[in-house]
């Protein structure tokens, strides 16, 4: 009997061996999973003075002012900021208590509704400080504000995290159009004239206190930017009466990555021009004799309306490298092109009084600016998808989706798991029962279980899923001819640890943090509940992020600011002649450009690959364009892969398709003009857009302290027009034209729709007339007009005489006497009557002008 008990209790101790082996087989296929390395934070989320969790508060927290800390502040610039601007925050910290170690921290929200179901959201943006007894340290935080707010809550804390000091800040919140227009100078009190520039400050715009649309914000060495996104909130900038080698090399580099992103910058190089331009050789080199002479003031009147007869003004001879004269009769103003904007360089001291007295000097400034600056006559293309904004560009809608990994590991582990349950089951009970070894079991069962696990752990431990993934989705602006380009990276973080996540890089980089627009959570009717989503470490552009309350494989989303150097450029020469666009694409660039696509008025067409010292030719005819409404049908046209095809990998699938989302997602949503003007030329503005996978963001990035894996999708935008001088013979087919405005019959506008954001069409409901005015410009010689008629529309498409004072019907050929159809304000008009519930097509128009006329 004892034998038998002790048999029967060696087969118990055996099954139950073998039961904790599986089950801890079982939990080891997701330890590699979830089971990464803890990341040991410095601070908890209970613990940051700003709560971060859930809170219920929507006004400005208690404030906590002990007598020995005083916080002096400056937000934004006088006070005011921009809203979705990224906006600097200064701070002198004086301390005459006890040696003070802990954070400066700024509670900035990024969605805040009293209406809301959705709870607010905030983010804090804090910098380490260590002030010691009777010290005083300076602290400069930017911050990216999304929202209009009337106060900023500044905190300290302690070493434990613990508040030793909470002030609310109060500040003046701006409409996102608002530009300033910033100046620098020793001497700013002789500037203030330039308030009365009408271009510059338009007092009919009024937003939020009344104050003006436009204003001067006067700037020292101190108080200049370092950081391009936070000079965006200038459309101009002056240097006058300045010494720019006071500026640091991060300030100058911020300014020429403002300028080459669009900003004007005018700088007077009168008696000071030697110190006023010294210090922007690295943006713009002049020539010449610095010394100023006296030349008569009448050289100034280069319009109507000013009066400079009388009197001298002094100037130098400086030429700016690169640049050309504005005026044909004035020298001293002269413009160079950098990028998508400008730099100015007048030969005179706008501060002095020679110039001031000048009686209509703010109109030559007027006519400086509108030509450093050219408001273009454009027809803006109406989408009737998502407005366009500048902070979520269409990557920043992918950021989530992850390309598929080759491979999988789960599957792999669980056919494992399965021969291991029929090995341990059928197989080992049969086998040792025929051998009549069954208490062998004891022994096979748990050494197998063991193998089994130490085999799924190691293919686990290796699994692409062990470690969190960042997914970087960017788009790069690319200037034809230019080396620089502006990145703006898109990033999602992955972690399967979940609760707070921490992402960290090497490479000093500009982030900014954004609530998802496209998110809609619910606060369980608590209107006032409060969510902190972010801490960002603002010191020296780290990026470096803590995401608060995270699910296990949220995507967490955060955008980078770079500049690129592609030691070379990508330089696109395009000719249409009403049929077919033709030329090339030259690539002198260290960058391989994939999948070239130009994207003309109704769709894409593939280039090729061009990459780095390759040239490639474009030939694309008008009627071989690919796009439709289907997403699939427009991937396979353009890039020829059929997303069903099993023969075709799932990377190569996940990439077309990608690529062909981000173009249909340009078309639809991005404020793009097709066509374009001034008093020179005429332009077709065509895109073209470029692939590829290169890590533009070097150096180690962690999740939570482990190395991440990392994926990259970029594209790169780069306009490509195709010009016609005005002196020269030119025609603009219709369809490149669309109309100001379409109204139905009380004067309404028309809903608006389209198939992918190219074809598109206006609703007319209840039936009724439709009307559609056009601009034609004084130089065109000619004009035609094209409206598709179709089985909704009750009779034919008309046109309205001038001359006559009637209606009709519209011809196919060009109008060559344009002043019968066109008002005083060079308006024509169009109408057609529609059915119930019908779609028409937008109607559009064509021009042509030159040096002939339009009838030989």
């Amino acid at each position: 009997m004892k034998s038998k008990n002790g048999r029967g209790g060696k087969k118990l101790l055996a099954s139950a061996l073998a039961v904790i082996l599986v089950l801890s087989l079982i939990i080891s296929i997701f330890v590699p999973f979830f089971g990464g390395q803890a990341y040991a934070m410095t601070q908890t989320a209970e613990e940051v003075a700003v709560e971060e969790g859930t809170v219920s508060q929507n006004r400005a927290p208690k404030e906590l002012l002990p007598g020995y800390i005083d916080v002096k502040a400056e937000i934004g610039f006088d006070n005011q900021y921009i809203v979705e601007k990224k906006t600097p925050f200064r701070f002198i910290v004086s301390n005459s208590g006890e040696d003070l170690k802990g954070e400066l921290q700024i509670k900035v929200y990024t969605y805040y509704d009293d209406d809301s179901w959705r709870p607010s959201e905030y983010s804090v943006y804090y910098v380490p400080v260590e002030i010691n007894k009777g010290g005083v340290k300076e602290v400069e935080i930017n911050a990216y504000v999304p929202v209009v707010s009337s106060f900023f809550t500044v905190s300290i804390t302690d070493e434990k995290g613990g508040s030793v000091y909470v002030k609310n800040f109060s500040v003046s919140a701006k409409t996102p159009e608002m530009r300033w227009t910033g100046v620098l100078s020793e001497t700013p009190e002789e500037l203030g004239y330039l308030e009365e520039l009408n271009t510059i400050y338009n007092e009919e715009t009024k937003y939020y206190d009344g104050v003006e649309h436009f204003k001067t914000v006067y700037l020292d060495k101190d108080t200049f930017p370092r950081d391009a996104a936070v000079l965006d909130n200038f459309r101009i900038l002056i240097i006058n009466n300045f010494n720019t080698r006071s500026l640091d090399e991060e300030q100058l580099e911020a300014l020429e990555e403002w300028i080459f992103g669009g900003g004007t910058l005018i700088v007077g190089a009168g008696a000071g021009a030697k110190k006023a331009t010294d210090g922007l050789g690295g943006i713009f080199t002049v020539k010449g004799e610095t010394d100023v002479n006296a030349v008569s003031a009448s050289v100034m009147e280069v319009a109507g309306g000013i009066d400079a007869k009388s009197g001298s003004i002094n100037v130098n001879g400086l030429k700016l490298d690169g640049g050309n004269n504005i005026f044909e009769t004035m020298p001293y103003a002269q413009k160079k092109e950098i990028g998508d904007g400008c730099a100015v360089l007048l030969n005179f001291d706008m501060g002095g009084a020679d110039i001031r007295e000048i009686e209509g000097i703010l109109t030559v400034y007027d006519l400086i600016y509108k030509s450093a600056v050219p408001k273009l006559l454009s027809i803006e293309e109406d989408y009737n998808g998502y407005d366009y904004d500048t902070n979520y560009a269409p990557p920043y809608n992918y950021i989530d989706r992850f390309a598929p990994q080759g491979g999988s590991m789960l599957s792999v582990m669980f056919m494992i798991i399965a021969a291991y349950i029929l090995l341990i089951g059928p197989v080992i009970y049969i086998v040792l029962k025929k051998k009549d070894k069954r208490e062998k079991a004891w022994i096979i069962i748990p050494v197998t279980a063991v193998m089994v696990t130490v085999g799924v752990y190691a293919l686990g431990s290796g699994s692409y899923y062990r470690k969190g993934i960042a997914n970087f989705v960017s788009e790069i602006k690319l200037e034809s001819g230019l080396p620089a380009a502006e990145a703006t990276i898109y990033a999602g973080i992955k972690s399967g640890s979940g609760g707070n996540v921490n992402f960290t890089a090497e490479e000093s980089v500009s982030v900014s943090t954004f609530t998802d627009p496209y998110y809609y959570g619910y606060s369980g009717g608590d209107t006032a509940e409060e969510i902190c989503k972010v801490k960002v470490n603002a010191e020296a552009n780290r990026a470096d992020l803590t995401f608060f309350n995270s699910s296990m494989w949220d995507t967490n989303k955060f955008s980078i600011k770079k500049n690129i150097d592609m030691g070379g450029a990508l330089t696109a020469d395009v000719d249409f002649d009403g049929k077919t666009y033709k030329g090339v694409v030259t690539n002198t660039s260290n960058v391989d450009f994939y999948d070239v696509v130009l994207e003309m008025k109704g769709g894409y067409a593939l280039i090729g690959d061009c990459l780095a010292g390759e040239t490639v030719e474009i030939n694309c005819a008008e009627t071989e364009q690919a796009y439709t409404y289907d997403l699939y049908d427009t991937m396979k046209q353009i890039f020829g892969v059929d997303y069903y095809d099993p023969s075709v990998s799932k990377e190569e699938i996940f990439s077309k398709w990608l690529q062909t989302r981000l173009l249909m997602d340009y078309s639809e949503s991005a404020a793009f003009s097709r066509y374009s003007m001034n008093d020179e030329e005429i332009a077709l503005n065509l895109r073209l857009f470029a692939f590829n996978n290169d890590e533009i963001m070097g150096g180690g990035k962690y999740i939570n302290g482990r190395e991440v894996n990392e994926e990259w999708n970029n594209v790169f935008v780069m306009e490509a027009p195709v010009k016609y001088s005005l002196s020269e013979d030119w025609e603009i087919p219709a369809g490149f034209i669309e109309p100001l405005s379409i109204l139905d019959e009380d004067g309404f506008e028309c809903g608006r729709g389209s198939y992918g954001g190219f074809s598109e069409y206006i609703y007319v409901y209840p039936a009724g007339e439709v009307y559609a005015d056009f601009y034609v410009p004084e130089f065109a010689d000619a004009f035609s007009v094209s409206w598709p008629v179709s089985n909704m529309m009750e009779g034919s498409p008309m046109i309205f005489n001038v001359k006559m004072q009637d209606w009709e019907e519209i011809g196919d050929d060009f109008y060559e006497n344009v002043s019968d159809y066109t008002d005083e304000g060079g308006i024509i008009k169009l109408k057609v009557k529609g059915v119930d519930d019908a779609e028409l097509q937008i109607p559009s128009i064509g021009l042509k002008g030159g040096k002939t006329d339009a009838g030989n």
